[in-house]
C-alpha cells in the first residue's frame, strides 16, 4: 500500500500533471488498484459491445509510455468518473 500524500493536490496541481499522472491521481482517489481499474473499464466496455484493458496497459498509459486511445479515454473517464478533458486528454468526437 503506498503512503498518503502530505496534502490533496490543488486544482493547480492538477493542472499540471500529464495525463498519465492524472489516471493514477483519480484512480488513487476512488481507491482503486490497476486491477480494479481494469475490471471497471471491462464492465463498461460490454456495455458499448467493445473490448476491455488490461493491467499493463493501464501501467503504460500512468508512466507516459502510451497513452490512450480515442476509444479507451472514453471508457477510462467513465471508470473514474471524471471527463476525458479531466484527465488532459482529447475527446473522440465519434464516442456514443
Amino acid at each position: 500500500m503506498s503512503e498518503l500524500p502530505d496534502r490533496l493536490p490543488t486544482a493547480d496541481d492538477v493542472a499540471r500533471m500529464t495525463p498519465g499522472e492524472r489516471i493514477f491521481h483519480y484512480r488513487n482517489l476512488l481507491n482503486y488498484s490497476q486491477s480494479d481499474l481494469v475490471g471497471h473499464m471491462r464492465l463498461i466496455a460490454a456495455n458499448y459491445r467493445g473490448t476491455g484493458v488490461d493491467r499493463r496497459q493501464i501501467s503504460r498509459w500512468e508512466t507516459g509510455r502510451h497513452t490512450p486511445d480515442p476509444y479507451s479515454r472514453h471508457l477510462l473517464a467513465m471508470a473514474l468518473h471524471v471527463t476525458v478533458a479531466d484527465l488532459g486528454l482529447l475527446p473522440n468526437p465519434y464516442f456514443r
